[in-house]
């Protein structure tokens, strides 16, 4: 079955910040809708993952021909954070409401 016609989840570790744009295009293609962060930005003084989000008082981030901007930003409980996020590419005139970015900021590293 083709994955653009089921349900279903893409398991990955965090991009690098070379990969960064293949992220983006992967949730294009893919039409991604939740993407769920199980690990801290940084864990024991490590950075663990390239920063693809960016904070609703932030400016849009620019990875490639994919422009990323937080539409609406809330803390769901003191260890989770949720994030609305606009892809907005250069291939095509029009952006989609991407992932909801869920940062679970508890995670046991």
């Amino acid at each position: 079955m083709d994955a653009h016609q089921r349900e279903g989840y893409i398991a990955s570790q965090g991009p690098l910040p070379h990969t960064l744009e293949d992220f983006w295009r992967m949730c294009d293609e893919l039409k991604v809708k939740v993407v769920m962060m199980a690990c801290r930005e940084f864990e024991a003084n490590k950075k663990k993952c390239a920063r693809y989000w960016v904070d609703l008082d932030e400016v849009a981030a620019q990875f490639g021909p994919y422009k990323v901007d937080c539409i609406k930003q809330e803390a769901l409980a003191d260890d989770c954070d949720e994030r609305h996020l606009q892809l907005i590419t250069q291939q095509n005139t029009g952006s989609f409401p991407v992932p909801l970015h869920r940062l679970a900021r508890s995670w046991d590293s």
